[in-house]
């Protein structure tokens, strides 16, 4: 199903995958994969992730919600945001609690922006929830390093396979090339002792 920007959906969320990716059901049954617009949440492998994935859980699964749509991320999903049942904006709490950064690079009028950015602010003096740390690494700079750290075992892993399948054909085939090979030098041999 098409779904264009600036759209308002109305459903129940069946899942919460990390603190900022959600599944909408609609009353037609159609599903639709969200991702919170203008937050970016901890990975669940960073510290917060969990405590971002638990409170964006307890806010909106398995209840009804309003999503007003904002365009597609480059992985397909639909950037939204999400108000809770009471009428909370979910993306923004996210933010105030300290449990998600405000997306700076993301398009959003001045207004939105600047509430995001207080929020974030407000977060960061009051040290909530990760602000408390002395560092931190965003999500984005969490993921670089993650697949970097992931692209080198990758290639460790091929290397090593590429030498054991070396050893293994020659292992296998090894007496056969060193006979092969002498029998390639016997010419060479007896022109040289003639």
């Amino acid at each position: 199903m098409l779904v264009w920007a600036d759209t308002v959906l109305h459903g129940r969320v069946v899942s919460v995958t990390g603190g900022d990716v959600l599944t909408l059901v609609d009353a037609q049954q159609h599903e639709y994969k969200l991702c919170l617009a203008y937050i970016d949440a901890p990975e669940l492998g960073q510290t917060f992730g969990d405590e971002a994935q638990a409170a964006l859980a307890a806010a909106v699964l398995n209840r009804a919600v309003t999503v007003q749509t904002e365009g597609k991320a480059g992985d397909g999903c639909m950037l939204a945001e999400v108000f809770s049942p009471d009428g909370t904006n979910v993306n923004l709490e996210l933010v105030r609690r300290g449990l998600a950064w405000h997306n700076y690079l993301d398009k959003h009028a001045s207004a939105m922006r600047d509430r995001y950015g207080a929020a974030s602010m407000e977060a960061q003096l009051e040290r909530r929830g990760m602000w408390a740390l002395d560092r931190l690494e965003p999500p984005k700079d969490y993921r670089a390093r993650f697949e970097r750290v992931m692209r080198w075992w990758f290639y460790a892993i091929a290397t090593c396979a590429a030498l054991a399948a070396v050893a293994g054909i020659y292992a296998a085939y090894g007496p056969r090339i060193d006979a092969w090979l002498a029998k390639q030098d016997e010419p060479e041999k007896s022109r040289a002792e003639d």
